[in-house]
């Protein structure tokens, strides 16, 4: 294991740490919209990978963006950040979906004078879009962390222009 000097963080070795503020959650707020599109019932699970795509491509972003490696250790947490990013927006977007529309929802009732909407399944729908959101909130970084350490081992930096003679 190798010491880091005084005051510096694991990760402040590389050129790269100032860039994933702007890149990662950009790039998870994009994830977490994409995740929480509108599929049949069921298959849901198909937009949970968008959080590791998500992950990747900010890590890949990055190191083009520094022109230096990034360790996958790094790169983890390029991902956890863009995942959580992910999982907050997506959550969001899912529970209210799932809240609002899903089998005929809190919306229906109120389109209609024929359907009664009673407190239990007021309750029914506010306990489906809780765990819609906390199934998010709990997947979407550690898969956006599977995918940034994933892009960072595969991410290669852009070659640096030659120095001038």
């Amino acid at each position: 294991m190798t010491s880091t000097p005084t005051g510096r963080g694991p990760f402040a070795h590389s050129a790269t740490r100032a860039f994933w503020m702007p890149w990662a959650p950009a790039l998870g707020v994009a994830g977490g919209l994409l995740q929480a599109l509108p599929i049949r019932a069921g298959f849901d699970c198909c937009c949970m990978p968008w959080a590791a795509i998500a992950g990747a491509i900010a890590t890949f972003a990055i190191v083009q963006k520094a022109s230096a490696r990034m360790e996958p250790a790094e790169g983890a947490l390029v991902g956890l950040i863009t995942g959580s990013v992910a999982g907050l927006v997506g959550g969001v977007v899912a529970a209210l979906r799932e809240m609002l529309f899903a089998s005929g929802g809190l919306i229906a009732p109120l389109l209609s004078n024929d359907v009664e909407l009673t407190s239990s399944d007021v309750l029914r729908f506010v306990w489906a879009g809780a765990a819609t959101f906390f199934a998010y909130l709990a997947l979407s970084p550690a898969l956006g962390a599977i995918g940034g350490a994933v892009g960072a081992a595969i991410a290669k930096p852009s070659p640096s222009p030659p120095p001038p003679a």
